[in-house]
């Protein structure tokens, strides 16, 4: 009986194996009949074949019995003269555009001397640099050609670090100046004179302002990734929404500071001046970051949102105006009576959470999860409540005014 059900089994191994085998040959043989089908017949791999033979051995004239000359080479030559009209076309638009560009450039070095349209000059600088042009065709590399032609165009890096140099070189004259969006990534713009400027949106990861005016500048939205800003005058200087992540914050100079929804993780603070610190014979009497950057700082002043949080959830933090809380997670968290105008709260874990008489006018909370939390007599005037699910919230006495859905 194990005898007979051991022979069993090893014939239905085999049988397996050669069904194993057989499918897979079978398979083998239709994807390579495919392949053929797909190159010679699909693809006019064949016609292209035939028509360059007959370019290269003509057939025999059946009247004459002789053979005609080859045309091959003509046939070759003509496709290189094309392709090298094609290559000059390409090349000739991207110089003009490059050209078109470093003209304008060279117009502004020009004006940059002379006191009366300097600040015109300068103004002119970051649309200068957004300029784009084609790529660059190479002769040997045909799919640049077809780039160059065919795609969109790109930022022209060139002038881009050239305009950069010439901020770095008139760094004390950018005074009341129009630099949004300018790129001025690892621009070295120590000691600079950028008081009034309009700096929003603008590249300055990595950038030495150390001991840079910055007063009243406006750089809502830049990015300052990293930038050092040690020693820095930033009194009424407008970070709204900045990333100022890994930036280096250390003794600059600090009052009416509104860094509200910036992105600070790992920002360094400490031995930060106030204003009114400026003169020995007074002492500071009023504080000069919001009460949630300080939460959230570390004994080494460096800033983590992961301690804002745990000082809300633990030690009941409740002044949060302007905070950036994106993501975090605070379910369950107790916000009674909080002050959240204006707070960053996209996609935030509001899951259960108090938040009765909360103030959340002008919040974001784009994506936020309110689902089961409590916002009785919560005030939401302006709130933006795109994509926020409110589940099961208890929305009794809610003010919702002027809140919007997109």
């Amino acid at each position: 009986m194990k005898k007979t059900n051991v022979y069993i089994v090893i014939v239905n191994f085999f049988n397996y194996l050669k069904f194993i085998f057989c499918y897979y040959f079978i398979y083998q043989l239709l994807w390579c009949f495919f392949i053929k089908w797909f190159l010679w017949e699909f693809i006019p791999i064949r016609f292209i074949i035939t028509k360059s033979w007959i370019k290269i051995r003509p057939p025999i004239d059946l009247e004459t019995g002789v053979r005609p000359p080859a045309t091959f080479l003509v046939w070759v030559s003509g496709i290189i003269t094309f392709y090298i009209a094609v290559y000059g076309i390409a090349s000739q638009r991207y110089e003009a555009r490059v050209d078109m560009i470093e003209n304008r450039a060279n117009s502004v070095f020009t004006q940059l001397s002379i006191n009366e349209i300097r600040r015109e000059a300068i103004n002119r600088i970051v649309s200068i640099q957004r300029m784009t042009c084609p790529k660059k065709p190479e002769l040997l590399k045909p799919y640049t050609i077809i780039e160059s032609l065919f795609l969109k165009n790109f930022k022209y890096q060139g002038i881009i670090d050239l305009m950069k140099e010439t901020m770095e070189i008139w760094k004390i004259h950018l005074v009341k100046v129009d630099l949004k969006k300018a790129y001025l990534s690892e621009a070295n713009l120590s000691k600079a004179n950028l008081s009034g400027t309009d700096l929003s949106e603008a590249d300055l990861s990595g950038a030495d302002l150390s001991e840079a005016i910055l007063e009243r500048a406006d750089l809502s939205g830049a990015n300052l990734r990293g930038a050092n800003l040690r020693n820095a005058d930033l009194r009424e200087t407008v970070f709204w929404g900045a990333n100022l992540e890994k930036a280096y914050l250390r003794r600059a100079i600090l009052s009416k500071t509104n860094f509200g929804r910036a992105y600070l993780n790992n920002a360094e603070f400490g031995d930060l001046r106030g204003v009114d610190l400026l003169d020995n014979s007074k002492k500071q009497t009023t504080q000069i970051i919001p009460e949630w950057i300080e939460s959230g700082l570390d004994k080494n002043d460096i800033y983590s949102k992961k301690r804002l949080i745990k000082s809300i959830k633990h030690n009941g933090l409740k002044n949060l105006k302007e905070a950036d809380l994106s993501e975090a997670d605070l379910s369950e968290a107790d916000l009674t009576d909080a002050k959240l105008f204006d707070a960053n709260l996209v996609r935030a874990n509001l899951t259960g959470s108090k938040l009765i008489g909360v103030n959340l006018t002008g919040a974001d909370l784009t994506g936020a999860n309110l689902t089961g939390a409590d916002l009785t007599h919560a005030e939401l005037t302006g709130a933006n409540l795109t994509g926020a699910d409110l589940t099961g919230a208890n929305l009794t006495g809610v003010d919702i005014t002027g809140a919007f859905r997109k």
